[in-house]
């Protein structure tokens, strides 16, 4: 009897352990998923800027030329 009862609460303190490992994992993966969705953010931010700089380099040599 005494062992049933040690290998019962064994097993519940490895579940418990289980447990705390898949609540760390989701965890990482959701600070993951936001970490994906800012780069993916900050590189659209970046990439319009590259843009806006690109249409006033293009406005600056037009104007140049024409001087």
């Amino acid at each position: 009897m005494t062992t049933d009862k040690n290998d019962q609460t064994l097993i519940f303190r490895q579940m418990d352990g289980l447990h705390i490992a898949v609540k760390y994992l989701m965890q990482s993966i959701q600070s993951i998923k936001a970490r994906q969705a800012s780069l993916a953010e900050n590189q659209q931010i970046i990439k319009e800027a590259l843009e806006d700089l690109a249409a006033v380099i293009l406005e600056v040599a037009h104007e140049c030329q024409n001087s």
